[in-house]
């Protein structure tokens, strides 16, 4: 079976099944039309390679897409490829080409070793820095880690529940929304590090704010008084961490690509030096 046929069939099936909006399905189609089908449309599917897909990432990178892009590519493979492999068109060695070489690419062709490990060591210098580390080290979004609930978070089974994203409602102000699905993460030792700092510099911040202390939602990730962060603070934050690392372009949300499945990264030094952050102000 061609890539190109299974592609279509693939779209079809995900449409009816899961509708998306008009905006989403159009960007999905363009990326399939300009960086995959152009690379591997008319080939068979159990003929896909590594180096097909090397070639589909450095198409798209030469044409300045960021990683942000490869992902995306990445995810529309992974899925074509698994609808293929539950219908029996495709081999299981195509999904592994597809999730070797993307993680590969993402780790090794976007952000070199030492730039990770100069972003790692600049979040003891943040005052959210728990916050970035965490996301750095789970893998999850920044609005899921934003909304985590201190009772989600079970450190002994090292077992977290990421059942909420915080968004912004058209005032600006926090919104949080219910997900759907499967919830729990199992969290690497880094990420249980990360929270459970968090948790002391949480319970000094409750006795220095006293009546003022206002997390009624037992939120992990808060500012001093206790409040849900908002989009200002990170924003901040975000500058800090571009301003310390010499990195640009670097976000919270970016994050979960930067470290992308990267093996190792509790070995990264930096980050297990103690600091009472609770002073900052934020």
């Amino acid at each position: 079976m061609k890539v190109r046929e299974l592609f279509a069939e693939y779209w079809a099936e995900r449409l009816e099944v899961n509708p998306i909006g008009n905006s989403t399905k159009a960007c999905e189609e363009s990326f399939y039309v300009d960086y995959i089908d152009p690379v591997i449309g008319r080939m068979d599917c159990e003929k896909v390679t590594v180096d097909d897909i090397l070639m589909i990432a450095t198409r798209a990178r030469s044409c300045g897409r960021l990683n942000g892009t490869l992902v995306r590519i990445r995810r529309i493979l992974e899925w074509m490829f698994s609808y293929g492999l539950r219908k029996g068109k495709t081999e299981n060695n195509v999904m592994e080409y597809v999730t070797e070489r993307y993680n590969q690419l993402i780790r090794e062709s976007i952000y070199s070793e030492e730039d990770r490990k100069r972003i790692m060591a600049c979040f003891e210098r943040m005052s959210l820095g728990n916050l970035y580390g965490f996301v750095a080290s789970m893998g999850c979004t920044g609005e899921e880690a934003k909304a985590l609930q201190e009772d989600s978070v079970m450190l002994d089974e090292g077992v977290c529940y990421l059942d909420y994203v915080m968004k912004n409602d058209e005032n600006n102000n926090p919104k949080f929304v219910q997900k759907s699905g499967v919830t729990w993460r199992q969290m690497t030792e880094r990420a249980k590090g990360y929270l459970t700092k968090q948790f002391r510099v949480q319970a000094l911040n409750k006795r220095r704010a006293g009546e003022k202390w206002n997390n009624p939602r037992n939120l992990v990730f808060t500012d001093n008084f206790g409040n849900p962060l908002t989009k200002e603070l990170i924003r901040k934050e975000n500058e800090r961490l571009i301003k310390l690392s010499g990195i640009p372009m670097l976000s919270l949300e970016r994050l979960r690509s930067v470290f992308n499945d990267l093996p190792g990264i509790e070995e990264y030094e930096g980050h297990d030096r103690e600091e009472d952050r609770s002073n900052d102000v934020i």
